[in-house]
């Protein structure tokens, strides 16, 4: 018996299939990553842009065609005389070299400064101020103005070329202590301008300010001087205003 092997059937190739495919690759880590910088720089740029605005807006509208209407000032008979008291003593300080040294309720001092401004405007002086309040509320002061815009006023709210007055109304809380010409306290709580909250970056711009000069006693008026040259004593003692001045020093 023959045991060879039967022929190969002669036939088609077998198909060949290509390799299942492995599981899908996601996002490489360096394009996620650029995405997710991309995202907060966008976030970023959009609260610049709102906090931009807000300064802006504020700062454009920080002067107003009209100044604050300020009720008129309602004293007592004793309130009239402790303002009557109050301005002889300054003058008697300013005139003969002594020092004041009184106790002011917000009432007494609104009367005594209305009559010193009053005083100002009846010389002729234009830039003396509209209006002026002072309160002491929740432990702090808070003092209400209205003023003719200056020049500098005007340039920065983009009124540089205005033909009719324009006026700063604001508002601002705060405390302040003041001891032998040299601000001890200043703590700036909040200001409106316009009847408008000045902006949060804004307000830690200025408190950093403010500390700095507290640091470094750079305190100055324009001429160089020491604005509190004068004052040996400012203090908010309970609901009263406590004031030291030295005669010898007040400005004319």
């Amino acid at each position: 018996m023959d045991n060879a092997a039967p022929p190969a059937v002669s036939g088609p190739p077998a198909p060949v299939f290509p390799p299942p495919p492995g599981p899908t690759k996601g996002m490489s880590g360096c394009l996620k990553l650029l995405l997710i910088v991309a995202g907060i720089l966008a976030f970023f740029m959009l609260i610049v842009g709102i906090v931009v605005w807000q300064v802006v807006s504020w700062v454009t509208n920080m002067v107003q065609p009209q100044p604050v209407a300020f009720a008129p000032m309602t004293l007592s008979a004793g309130e009239q005389e402790d303002v009557q008291r109050i301005l002889q003593g300054l003058n008697d300080a300013k005139q003969k070299g002594l020092e004041f040294d009184e106790y002011l309720t917000p009432q007494v001092f609104n009367g005594t400064l209305e009559r010193l401004l009053q005083g100002e405007r009846d010389k002729g002086k234009q830039d003396v101020p509209v209006g002026v309040r002072g309160a002491i509320e929740g432990g702090a002061m808070r003092v209400q103005f209205s003023a003719k815009a200056d020049q500098k006023a005007l340039e920065t709210a983009g009124k540089q070329n205005a033909t009719t007055p324009f006026y700063v109304n604001g508002e601002v809380t705060f405390d302040l202590e003041i001891a032998d010409g040299q601000a001890k306290v200043v703590k700036l709580e909040s200001l409106k301008l316009g009847g408008r909250q000045a902006p949060a970056i804004l307000m830690w711009i200025i408190r950093k300010q403010v500390d700095e000069a507290l640091k470094l006693q750079n305190v100055k008026k324009g001429n160089g001087e020491n604005p509190f040259g004068a004052v040996k004593v400012l203090k908010r003692e309970g609901d009263r205003l406590h004031l030291v001045l030295d005669g010898k020093k007040i400005p004319d």
